[in-house]
């Protein structure tokens, strides 16, 4: 696992490509940020398909327009996924 004790904050990655690029990573050790704007569903699914990778996952539902939800969202991972972000991934 090449990624292994690394932090990956993906946004937009509740859907499609960043969905897609969050569970590779995920796939490679990496403790995955899902984040998405909208769907707390999409959000929660991806969240337990990480989690069946065998690795550390949470989802943040924020708008990544909003500074203070940015910042919130990267404290969240560092307390929760054991470290800083290490990885980060912007998709639409």
């Amino acid at each position: 696992m090449a990624l292994a004790g690394n932090v990956a904050l993906v946004t937009g990655s509740s859907r499609q490509m960043g969905r897609v690029i969050a569970l590779a990573l995920a796939a490679q050790g990496a403790n995955v940020v899902i984040n998405g704007v909208t769907d707390q569903a999409a959000i929660d699914s991806t969240v337990a398909e990480a989690h069946a990778l065998g690795v550390k996952a949470i989802g943040v539902k924020a708008d990544v327009r909003d500074r203070d939800a940015v910042d919130a969202m990267v404290a969240q991972a560092a307390a929760e996924l054991g470290g800083p972000v290490d990885i980060l991934v912007n998709c639409p």
